[in-house]
């Protein structure tokens, strides 16, 4: 999924259930808010598969240490839970081998 960070940068993370999304806390520390995209596959175009959810609660790993980077994670709570639906969602990932 597509987040972003008030209105300002871009990060991506992954939906673990219904109401957590799992991303970097190099995203998340110091956010205001973020508006989450589901169902994107073309951030340039309106797709019917597209929805959008904002949040302003997230939580960041306790050992979060951004001069190091270790504990490099958060999560943002979502308002309204997601509906899972049992059609999968396939992303295109364009992958080079090494030479």
């Amino acid at each position: 999924m597509a987040i972003n960070i008030d209105g300002l940068y871009f990060c991506g993370g992954s939906l673990i259930d219904s109401t957590h999304v799992l991303t970097a806390a190099h995203c998340a520390d110091g956010a205001r808010f973020f508006t989450l995209t589901f169902g994107a596959h073309n951030q340039a175009q309106s797709e019917p598969s597209q929805f959008s959810e904002r949040s302003t609660v997230y939580t960041i790993h306790p050992n979060w240490n951004p001069n190091t980077l270790s504990g490099d994670m958060a999560i943002i709570t979502l308002p309204t839970p997601v509906a899972f639906t049992r059609r999968p969602t396939y992303m295109k990932m364009n992958i080079t081998k090494p030479s």
